[in-house]
């Protein structure tokens, strides 16, 4: 039942352009069941502040899409070099197992400078 009511608010909440007070006297159901079903249905929030803010909603997720693709970028990169650190070690003779590569690595996690985080 609570989840019929809450699509019918959502469908009235955008009959109405995001206007809250208005939607919820449409739909028969005080201020408070609103913010109750905001806090405890993740889902129910993300599309009644879809429905009132719409291009700050949209704006917010074009930046996370942006700094998720932005990662994945650094971190395929960083895959690459790591790779090639390891190839390049072995080739000379200086890096014989995993182990060793892991052991070098983390003596230098803690210099930020060498890892671009400075």
């Amino acid at each position: 039942m609570s989840a019929n009511k809450k699509s019918i608010f959502l469908k009235i909440l955008q009959e109405h352009y995001g206007k809250v007070d208005i939607a919820c006297q449409h739909a028969g159901i005080g201020r408070r069941t609103y913010f109750r079903w905001r806090k405890r249905d993740p889902d129910f929030r993300a599309k009644s502040q879809a429905l009132r803010y719409p291009e700050t909603y949209k704006g917010e997720m074009e930046y996370q899409d942006a700094v998720v693709k932005n990662l994945q970028t650094r971190l395929a990169a960083t895959k690459r070099i790591v790779k090639a650190a390891r190839v390049t070690l072995r080739h000379r003779g200086l890096l014989v197992t995993d182990a060793e590569f892991r052991e070098l690595a983390n003596a230098f996690k803690d210099h930020d400078d060498v890892w671009g985080e400075s």
